[in-house]
Formats: C-alpha cells, structure tokens, sequence
C-alpha cells in the first residue's frame, strides 16, 4: 500500500474514531471498495455484528453479485437472531451460484432450529390459551397432581373474583387431596350458602373422593335416624324437598367433620331420592 493509501486508510480510522462508522462509510467512494475490505476483516474480528453489517450492505451496494459477501451477510444477521432476513441472503447465494454448498448448508440449519423453534413455542403458545385466567391455570396443574400450586392459582383467581364459585369448589377439592379436610369443608360450606344447587353438587364429589380412601372415616347404621326422608319424592312440593336437601347437607358436613364418611355417603344417596338430578353430577 503506497503513502497515499496509507494516508487514506487512517482518515477512515480517524473519522470513525472522530465521528461514526456511518460518516466513515459516506466518506468511501465506488472505487475505494478495498477500503471497504479492510473494515469488513477489522469489524469481524472485533465481532461487532452490527456496525459489521452496515459495512456488508455498502460492499453489496457497490457490487452486488460478490458471492462471498453475501454468505458473510446471512451469518451475520445470524449472529443478530435474524433468521429470516439471513434465509434471503442465502437465496441470494444460490441465483448467483446454484448449487453453493455452504449456502445449501446454512438453508438446511435454519430450517432445521425454525421447526425446533416451532415445537418449542407451540406448547407455550397452547399453554397460553389455557392460561388466560388463574382458574384455568390452576385447573391445569390440578388435573397434573400439583395441588398446591393450584391452590395458589385459585387464591390468585379468588383476589380478583371472590364470587368464583368454580374456584372456590377446586381449591376445596385440591385441599382434601391433601388431606386438608376441615379446610375444604369451610369452603364447600361458602359455596353452598351463596349457591345451594352448586354446593350439593360438588360436595358429592368431595364425598366420592373420601369414599375411595383419600380420607378415612367411621361407618354406623343411621339410616333409621332420617326416616323421614324416604317419603315418595313425587308427593312432596319443591320447597319441601329443597328445604330437607339443605337439611341434609347440614348433616353431611356434620358427619365429615366427625370423620363419618361412610354415613355421610347414606344420607347423599337419600337426597338422590329427593333430586335424581344431582345423580349424574359427577
């Protein structure tokens, strides 16, 4: 390189160091190309990728059919997580020359993470859908078994809407798969005082659930105690039969805080006699 080459490589220098690589670039001529060259080794080695393809899209302005500098783009944007814009640069390779192996290559590798990519956020993505309010979250982690972590979504859910009954009902069931029973109780006892039909229903479930061992109680004969209750349902008015289901109630959660289970079972399949509706609840 002659003196004033050399002259001119440290203007460049100068302006960069002076102003910006922008004024830098500005300041290089069509001819001075080589220059161009230089900056492109000098701003890769110091892996500054960003500065590196400004210096790209000035050479591939000047000549756009050097091969070289647009394999050296698309790993550059690479390198800048920009997949897509690097896939048109590899295109790019392969209307130049056909067949490239490296730019055959570098298409097949982003393909390859872009289908990763896609198997990895498609769960997310679903998970996301689900996850448009603490109920559903945590109705999601309590079918896994994750009791707690669901409770703490339906406490998160409940902040928002104290009147959720569905909420309320699902942590009370998460709290008696872990043995928390008189906890579930006092909430199966909100639901059925704000919700009568609803309350009945789920704690149908809750004595299911006791009935297969998840808590253990005591077994006695007391069918005689209730008599009352197997008169024919069909001679007895709604608010007749309404009245002894809440009655009834009143005595299943009795009996669960006694740890009765078995008993409380008895009475439940008597108010299937007064409400054949709530047979099919569960």
């Amino acid at each position: 390189m002659g003196l004033d080459e050399d002259s001119r490589w440290n203007e460049i220098i100068h302006l960069i160091n002076e102003k910006d690589l922008d004024s830098a670039l500005k300041s290089i001529n069509n001819q001075e190309i080589h220059f161009l060259f230089k900056l492109v080794s000098l701003y890769k080695g110091e892996e500054d990728y960003f500065n590196l393809n400004k210096i790209i899209n000035r050479v591939i302005l000047i000549n756009p059919d050097l091969k070289d500098f647009w394999l050296l783009k698309g790993e550059t944007l690479e390198k800048l997580k920009k997949p897509e814009d690097a896939k048109l640069c590899y295109l790019r390779v392969l209307k130049i020359n056909p067949g490239d192996d490296i730019a055959l290559r570098r298409l097949s590798i982003l393909e390859k993470k872009k289908q990763k990519k896609y198997k990895e956020e498609k769960p997310k993505q679903n998970l996301r859908k689900e996850f448009k309010s603490w109920f559903r979250q945590g109705n999601i982690l309590r079918k896994k078994k994750k009791y707690k972590e669901a409770i703490n979504c339906y406490d998160e859910e409940l902040k928002k809407r104290p009147d959720n009954l569905g909420a309320l009902i699902n942590k009370g069931n998460s709290l008696l798969l872990l043995g928390r029973k008189e906890e579930a109780i006092n909430l199966y006892d909100a639901v059925h005082n704000y919700d009568a039909t609803m309350g009945n229903k789920w704690m149908r479930r809750a004595l299911e659930l006791i009935d297969r061992g998840i808590l253990e109680g005591n077994s006695e004969n007391i069918e005689n105690k209730i008599d009352w209750i197997d008169e024919p349902a069909q001679l007895q008015s709604d608010e007749v039969k309404s009245d002894k289901i809440n009655r009834l109630f009143k005595i299943v959660n009795n009996l669960l805080r006694k740890g009765k289970s078995r008993d409380a079972l008895i009475i439940l399949n008597k108010i299937t006699k007064l409400n054949p509706d709530l047979i099919g609840a569960w």
